[in-house]
């Protein structure tokens, strides 16, 4: 009988975290977020909730401790900042004392407090199953809404939670090497890249990060 393989239900709606070449910039924490918003209510609209990858337990919604400055290649100086005769908003307040290391970056965007390019941005907006990248356990989270992770977690693009119990199992913890192929990554250079081994780029070898806890040719 044709069964259904776990690289055929997901297909390559597999993704890799995200890196944003300055952590203490783009990543901030709770206090940070709600001074930034208190002081300026639009930075709320360019921030978004993110996860590490620590401390996760099965089938429960992460802690939210810490959030990004998401402003990704594209993003203009118009949107970062108002007229002239305006102040600067809270966020490129924040950024501003990061200039020269952001500047330094060889994997931002267009301008220096932009991220850089990444074909799948809009994925993390999607429902999605989550996971680290090192597991000694099966510890898979399903997350409906918006959230943002580093390259420590992996997520699948699906919406049928049912998938979740099966991959929690320990049926499902025996059938992840039946995986057919790796996560795409977003790479330093520009979305055209997506899915390259970013080991090429000083991001780190995705697959190999999973083989270590026995998720080989896993997402």
């Amino acid at each position: 009988d044709k069964y259904t393989t776990l690289s055929e239900a997901v297909g390559k709606e597999s993704y890799r975290g995200l890196l944003t070449g300055l952590s203490k910039a783009f990543l901030i924490s709770q206090s940070t977020y709600d001074e930034l918003v208190s002081n300026d209510a639009s930075s709320g609209e360019i921030i978004r909730p993110f996860i590490s990858g620590s401390g996760l337990v099965a089938y429960t919604a992460p802690r939210i401790s810490h959030y990004i400055i998401f402003t990704p290649k594209g993003f203009t100086r118009r949107s970062m900042q108002r007229k002239e005769d305006e102040k600067p908003s809270a966020v490129a307040r924040w950024l501003k004392p990061f200039e020269v290391k952001a500047k330094a970056r060889t994997d931002k965007g267009d301008y220096w407090w932009e991220l850089r390019a990444c074909d799948y941005y809009d994925k993390f907006a999607e429902p999605k199953i989550m996971y680290q990248a090192f597991q000694t356990k099966p510890c898979f989270i399903y997350q409906p809404n918006a959230i943002f992770c580093n390259n420590s977690m992996f997520f699948l693009s699906v919406k049928d939670r049912r998938l979740l119990a099966l991959l929690n199992s320990k049926v499902g913890w025996l059938s992840v090497d039946m995986g057919e192929s790796q996560p795409n990554s977003c790479t330093p250079e520009s979305a055209e890249t997506v899915g390259r081994d970013c080991r090429e780029n000083g991001g780190g070898n995705s697959k190999q990060g999973c083989k270590a806890r026995g998720f080989e040719r896993a997402y």
